[in-house]
């Protein structure tokens, strides 16, 4: 049975996976405007932010303590000021640019 259970796990690791290759993808594509919605990034195992902006121009707008909540939940380690912050939660999600020419 521990077999089993291990096998899901990695099932739906791998399922996890490829579907956050297809947001990131999504992201790089389609994420060019300032009101262009943010596809986010599933972490197999933890429970997402539960407020997350749902868009660029949420992202270039919000505030430090939910940008590190972002950061945490990615593991994402940086010890820059809060605009560099955003770009590595961006370049993790795909996103290309935080400053879109619309």
């Amino acid at each position: 049975m521990q077999f089993n259970a291990l096998e899901n796990n990695i099932k739906t690791m791998i399922s996890q996976t490829e579907e956050n290759g297809k947001k990131r993808l999504y992201n790089s594509q389609y994420c060019t405007g300032s009101e262009s919605e943010i596809n986010w990034i599933e972490v197999f195992g933890k429970n997402r932010p539960e407020r997350l902006p749902k868009t660029i121009k949420g992202l270039n707008s919000f505030g430090e303590a939910g940008v590190l909540q972002i950061l945490n939940y990615y593991d994402i380690e940086i010890a820059e000021s809060l605009p560099k912050k955003k770009e590595a939660i961006a370049k993790f999600l795909g996103i290309r640019s935080l400053n879109p020419l619309d």
